[in-house]
């Protein structure tokens, strides 16, 4: 049960040439590295079946990681670590992390 504070979550969606996606994954996760001693960045993985994140607060329909028919998936999109898959077909970057 989560008391006090608010809960966050983020949902980012962007399209991009395939390149840039990897690049921005990239520079994402070293960011993210910067902020924590035990943070690892973590290494892609091809993606068989995604399950989109649900929301109880916001509508996301447009976060579709599940019609991604091939492309890869990295990260945890827990405590501050950020979840990215990458649509190797359509050219799109999708970010989730949540506190």
């Amino acid at each position: 049960m989560y008391k006090g504070g608010q809960f966050t979550e983020k949902f980012v969606r962007f399209e991009a040439p395939i390149k840039d996606c990897y690049k921005a994954a990239q520079l994402i996760f070293e960011e993210r590295s910067k902020q924590g001693g035990y943070y690892r960045i973590p290494e892609f993985s091809p993606l068989s079946h995604a399950i989109r994140p649900e929301s109880k607060d916001l509508k996301i329909n447009w976060f579709d990681v599940n019609n991604i028919s091939k492309g890869v998936v990295a990260g945890f999109g827990f405590g501050w670590q950020p979840k990215i898959w990458i649509d190797d077909v359509r050219g799109i970057l999708y970010y989730y992390v949540t506190d």
